[in-house]
């Protein structure tokens, strides 16, 4: 807990409670214009910048970020650093904040059996969990499990001779079954043209908001489209720090029309708009 406190009136507050950093998966331009992983002061600075009044750092699976913020919060004297982590697993994701104390985030192991038996440990430490996109899956995957090897006692034996008195019959002819050379040729015309489309939505990008919540201005891959059954014919590849919010109304449009582009196209973009460039 902070003391003393940055503010003590009361009053409407702007932040961001679920940031990221280089600490994990946090991303942001180099000098040169690559994508590279973020360094936590960029990303508080970003946030300054924008005029937040409070962030939460947090980043995957780790509270390896709290000894920066609390070096950085002094500075910040007009921004909250909170510290958290995002518990990430196979079953979903959930941000905890109030501790930095180690927790057990296996959950599905002998240990961490279930998600009531997570909050159980996290609930001496006093700390506040909130679930992450829950309608969405864990984007997360894991090795299947290999099948036990199998006992050659517990396999049946196998015939290898004629018992005694085992005349022996003769193997019956199998009629060949005919290849259906139409229905083969059709399946691969379609998988053909299928496969034909899928290279082109990757060929293409657009600049849009985060379905996440609908403010953040983020790069997809693909086409803006959603298919019946809840199919998307795009992919997020990267989110930007800037809201819909920051970009003046009359130049909206520019992101809300998902106009295909080019991938350097829709990053030249949004790096414009992280600058400020954009009027």
């Amino acid at each position: 807990m902070l003391n003393p406190p940055l503010r003590k009136e009361a009053g409407w507050y702007r932040g961001d409670l679920h940031m990221h950093t280089a600490h994990s998966d946090g991303g942001c331009r180099s000098q040169t214009g690559e994508r590279v992983p973020c360094p936590l002061f960029f990303t508080v600075q970003a946030a300054a910048q924008r005029g937040l009044d409070f962030i939460a750092i947090t980043d995957h699976n780790t509270v390896s970020h709290a000894n920066a913020m609390r070096e950085l919060q002094p500075y910040f004297d007009r921004l909250l650093l909170i510290p958290g982590r995002e518990i990430t697993t196979f079953t979903g994701h959930a941000n905890l904040f109030g501790t930095t104390a180690p927790v057990d985030f296996r959950v599905g192991s002998k240990e961490v059996p279930d998600w009531n038996a997570l909050l159980k440990a996290i609930a001496p430490l006093h700390g506040l969990i909130s679930i992450n996109h829950a309608i969405r899956p864990s984007g997360e995957t894991e090795a299947p499990e290999e099948p036990p090897p199998q006992d050659p006692a517990a396999a049946p034996p196998r015939r290898t001779a004629p018992l005694p008195g085992d005349t022996g019959s003769q193997p019956r002819r199998k009629r060949r079954r005919r290849v259906p050379v139409g229905l083969i040729a059709t399946l691969v015309i379609v998988f053909l043209i299928l496969a034909g489309g899928w290279m082109a939505t990757r060929a293409v990008y657009f600049v849009g908001t985060d379905p996440r919540d609908d403010r953040t201005i983020a790069i997809f891959q693909g086409l803006p489209y959603d298919l019946p059954l809840g199919i998307e014919l795009y992919t997020r590849t990267a989110s930007s720090g800037v809201t819909l919010d920051s970009v003046p109304p009359d130049r909206r449009k520019t992101i809300t029309d998902h106009k295909l582009r080019s991938k350097d196209d829709a990053e030249n973009l949004v790096t414009a708009l992280e600058r400020g460039q954009i009027e």
